[in-house]
């Protein structure tokens, strides 16, 4: 039955079910609000290999 309700809550914005009296005890690695918390302290950069080759040419190593 747990199964059935979770779908709709989730739809709904519930981010953790579990058992009662656990609330305040979340699994290690558990994400607070639906999130990891460290994601909010990074920034994701992506470095093409499209640039990489493009840049090779300019290295002050290359002959």
């Amino acid at each position: 039955e747990l199964q059935l309700l979770a779908e709709p809550l989730a739809l709904a914005g519930v981010t953790r079910l579990c058992a009662l009296g656990s609330m305040t005890s979340p699994e290690p690695g558990w994400h607070h609000d639906g999130r990891f918390s460290l994601l909010d302290l990074v920034r994701m950069v992506d470095l093409e290999a499209s640039a990489e080759s493009a840049a090779e040419s300019y290295a002050s190593y290359r002959d």
